[in-house]
């Protein structure tokens, strides 16, 4: 009786109401889900602090490291032919598949195999350059194939519940990812080890969870791609977004954060390594904090959203999440073993919130037709404002190599300076999300 009670309970839940394999939605949505899952452990791996380890391990400087971080986002470019490459097909699901998997492989057994190829330093260089930009134009071109596809399953009265599940999953995986890897890495360093054995494991593990990935994407149903126009060109990804002028506003919050933040993102991570000689383990268990910060917080901004909108909860995640960039300009190597962990922490606090509601920014006012044209739109917006902004992070960190001021309570060197134009660039953000997020309050829309 009380079993069967507990298990009428769990089923009538929002999580099995929005996760179940009871009809085609959600269980495409709950393929989506256990994608995530699966994509957040490799993702661990192969991304963030351990990819700018194992770079630098391969004596690639933080300049290089810059320059080769930018890549991914300018094969952004190869977005705009998206439209006319898939929207000639009515079914596509191995196409899209054939190309993450395609894209996996490359990209993570291409980097994996740097240490042992029998390569001088430069040409190592030049061999990086172009598995990574062969492997991201490959996932250009038909990535938003996807989000096409899976965005029927997220409908307007699901999105809240689906994306506050999403990152509390992802979150806490990320947690359990990034805490093993990084005592794995600083305790073979410890012992006198090279780290690049470990690494290279790790990498080879993130392949395996890519091919179960890929698997697990090509399971929901696929449905009929409407469009507004029975022909497609290579402008369409230009022509079409612009019919619709509230998603345009949208994807301006998404080219100011995504510039503002890719500054002086991986130079940050260099100087916590070399500078500030914070360990793997630290900042790893650090980051993987954040999936518990996700567990414990996500839950308010979801009722928030649903008390009030999204707008709302834009608007007041935003600024608090911005601010928080002005406390890294203080932290140096005499503080940076606790200053630096209690910076990061608070950045979870705040970033919950923002993240939140920035993962349905591209869904708010995104048509029913031409959506493939709007994602691709969507995604380029993203990589050439981050593109651009790891360009003139890292152009600005190379110029200002031999700067360093001082200031009252204040040391800046390059990287503080590039973080400084960072803080400044948030203002701005925040004065365009309040004005947007103010006009559609204003017209009684909620989303």
């Amino acid at each position: 009786m009380i079993r069967s009670l507990n298990l009428r309970s769990l089923k009538n839940s929002d999580f099995f109401q929005v996760f179940n394999f009871r009809d085609e939605y959600a269980r495409g949505r709950s393929c989506i889900i256990l994608s995530t899952l699966v994509s957040t452990i490799y993702s661990s791996l192969i991304n963030g602090i351990f990819y700018t380890g194992f770079l630098l391990e391969n004596g690639i400087d933080m300049v290089d490291i810059g320059y080769v971080s930018s890549i991914p986002l300018l094969c952004s470019l190869f977005g705009i032919f998206t439209p006319v490459l898939i929207n000639r097909f009515k079914r596509r699901k191995f196409l899209l598949c054939f190309s993450r998997l395609l894209y996996l492989t490359i990209n993570i057994l291409g980097i994996t195999l740097v240490p042992v190829l029998p390569l001088s330093l430069e040409a190592k260089k030049a061999y990086i350059v172009v598995v990574v930009f062969l492997s991201n134009m490959i996932n250009q071109l038909f990535a938003t194939g996807f989000t096409a596809w899976h965005s029927n399953f997220l409908t307007e009265d699901i999105r809240p519940k689906y994306f506050s599940y999403q990152q509390i999953i992802s979150g806490l995986t990320s947690f359990v990812a990034l805490l093993v890897s990084g005592i794995l890495t600083d305790a073979v360093s410890a012992s006198g080890g090279s780290k690049l054995p470990i690494m290279m494991a790790l990498r080879f593990s993130a392949l395996v969870f890519a091919i179960l990935d890929v698997f697990i994407l090509s399971r929901p149903r696929e449905f009929e791609y409407k469009t507004s126009s029975d022909k497609v060109s290579v402008f369409s990804i230009f022509t079409d977004p612009f019919r619709y002028r509230d998603f345009i506003r949208c994807m301006c919050i998404v080219f100011l954060w995504t510039f503002t933040y890719q500054l002086s993102l991986s130079a940050y991570q260099v100087y916590a390594l070399n500078d500030l000689k914070v360990s793997y383990t630290v900042i790893s268990t650090v980051d993987a904090m954040y999936g518990w910060f996700i567990f414990f917080i996500v839950p308010f901004w979801r009722r928030y959203t649903l008390k009030h909108n999204w707008y709302r909860t834009l608007r007041v995640t935003t600024v608090p999440n911005c601010m928080t960039y002005l406390i890294g300009l203080f932290i140096v190597p005499a503080n940076g073993f606790w200053l630096y962990p209690v910076y990061r922490l608070i950045q979870h606090g705040t970033g919950v919130g923002f993240n939140y509601a920035f993962a349905n920014i591209a869904y708010v006012h995104l048509p029913d037709t031409d959506r493939t044209s709007c994602l691709s739109f969507h995604l380029l917006t993203s990589q050439v404002a981050g593109f651009l902004g790891q360009i003139v992070g890292t152009t600005l960190i190379s110029a200002f190599q031999d700067v360093n001021i001082t200031l009252p309570g204040l040391s800046l060197n390059n990287v503080k300076l590039v973080l400084f134009i960072q803080c400044c660039m948030n203002l701005v953000l925040i004065l365009y999300v309040c004005r947007f997020t103010k006009r559609f309050a204003n017209s009684g829309r909620a989303a």
